[in-house]
């Protein structure tokens, strides 16, 4: 299963395109002490540089982190720890095959469930 986390106002500001059994939108949802713990139960956290990334990182919960180069430098702001892996580059020109590319290399092969 997929979650979206975020705010409120992006949430109204960017409406998920194509709503799933798997995907699940929780943008506005979580105090900020709800959110750690559902993110320590997660296997595994993809986000751009946020405060949630810092939390996954610090919960040793495995991260790939996705940087604008343009904006912030992953060697200063993390995420720091083992098992984590960033991705650095214009955000635009970031897509989301390159993300599961990442994963894959990284992560292994997804199962069939999540696949296709």
């Amino acid at each position: 299963s997929i979650a979206v986390l975020g705010t409120e106002q992006e949430k109204e500001e960017s409406p998920i395109l194509e709503s799933s059994q798997r995907v699940f939108d929780l943008r506005g949802k979580f105090t900020l002490g709800q959110l750690a713990a559902f993110i320590a139960g997660t296997d595994l956290f993809i986000s751009n540089d946020t405060g949630p990334m810092h939390i996954a990182a610090a919960l040793k919960t495995p991260v790939i982190a996705v940087f604008d180069k343009n904006v912030s430098d992953p060697k200063r702001w993390g995420p720091y720890g083992e098992g984590n892996t960033v991705i650095t580059g214009v955000l635009e020109d970031i897509s989301v095959d390159k993300i599961l590319e990442t994963f894959t290399k990284t992560f292994g092969k997804l199962s069939q469930s999540y696949s296709g």
